[in-house]
């Protein structure tokens, strides 16, 4: 469960919504829609922590980890598509590449040493050393070459870009709620998403893709024209 506890927005003295009260209960999909400039991005902000509420706070449980699908398509354009899927396991991330960093090191210290140890701990206890072959299959899964791995992401057509930030929000571990954005022009369409390969992640992927589809499917249904965001919790 997510909950937001009298949350508050100001922008130079002049309220954007004040005093909300919200539970986000599992297995359930939430839309938000409303005019221009409600302040729906703003809402989706304060939830994903980007942006600090004036007043309130978002609480989420222990041991939970929330994942954004973000607006800009581009924010890995240099990053390879296997750095940009580990990386929706932030910490496993950073982990991984403080990790890089010390063994490339050409001084090696008996305190890198004993960091490095640390590292290794903790890059197990998260999986690490099955990252790169989880990605595989995913991206295989959404229809990718396995070699798109290696490719850079600036190098992706808009909806293979999509589908690989899609997989790097959803798919890196099993204790968190996912939240994305999307707009009307949107560069791909959910129903463009294909499976293959084993059903304990395809399932779970498949399900998910399904439930956003019929939230903006009653959102053009209803004349809301302005969807702003969707999100999805599990």
């Amino acid at each position: 469960m997510i909950t937001v506890s009298n949350v508050s927005i100001n922008f130079s003295g002049t309220p954007l919504f004040s005093d909300v009260d919200l539970k986000f209960t599992d297995g359930n999909c939430y839309g938000i829609i409303g005019a221009n400039g409600a302040g729906k991005s703003t809402f989706l902000r304060v939830l994903s922590g980007d942006l600090e509420p004036t007043k309130g706070e978002v609480i989420l449980p222990e041991n939970t980890r929330m994942s954004v699908l973000k607006q800009d398509h581009f924010a890995f354009d240099e990053y390879t598509v296997l750095d940009t899927v580990i990386y929706g396991n932030k910490k496993l991330y950073d982990i991984m590449k403080e990790k890089d960093a010390i063994y490339l090191k050409e001084d090696f210290s008996e305190e890198d040493g004993i960091r490095a140890s640390e590292l290794e701990a903790e890059f197990a206890e998260l999986n690490g050393w099955e990252a790169e072959s989880d990605a595989s299959k995913l991206v295989q899964g959404l229809g990718l070459p396995e070699d798109i791995l290696y490719a850079t992401m600036s190098t992706l057509t808009g909806n293979e870009k999509v589908k690989v930030l899609f997989i790097s929000a959803e798919a890196n571990d099993n204790s968190y709620s996912a939240l994305t954005n999307s707009h009307p022009d949107s560069v791909y369409d959910y129903r463009e998403f294909h499976f293959t390969g084993k059903e304990t992640w395809k399932g779970r992927m498949r399900e998910r893709l399904a439930e956003l589809y019929k939230v903006i499917s009653g959102i053009e249904r209803n004349s809301m024209s302005n969807p702003e965001a969707v999100m999805h919790f599990a």
